[in-house]
């Protein structure tokens, strides 16, 4: 995923600015790779007792949610939409 294919971005960053616990992580993988556990805990902080929302391609969300179960937050807080672009 590019830049370009991050849609909402104005209105996520509109709602995380009214609500201080919401946090907004756009992240190109063209730039910066997969997302990993590592940079949401370093943008979110403390992340026990959070609900994690994730977006994005299957390989991302298969990953992201590994290292998250691993840092010991239960499946149950972790919640997920798959998106895939130009087709299968």
């Amino acid at each position: 995923m590019n830049a370009e294919a991050l849609v909402f971005l104005d209105e996520l960053n509109a709602l995380a600015a009214r609500h201080p616990n919401l946090r907004v992580i756009p992240n190109p993988d063209d730039e910066k790779g997969l997302l990993s556990a590592a940079e949401v805990r370093r943008v979110s902080g403390d992340l026990s007792g959070a609900h994690v929302f994730i977006c994005g391609p299957p390989a991302m969300i298969t990953a992201l949610t590994g290292e998250l179960t691993a840092l010991g937050i239960p499946r149950d807080r972790l919640h997920y939409e798959e998106f895939r672009l130009g087709g299968r």
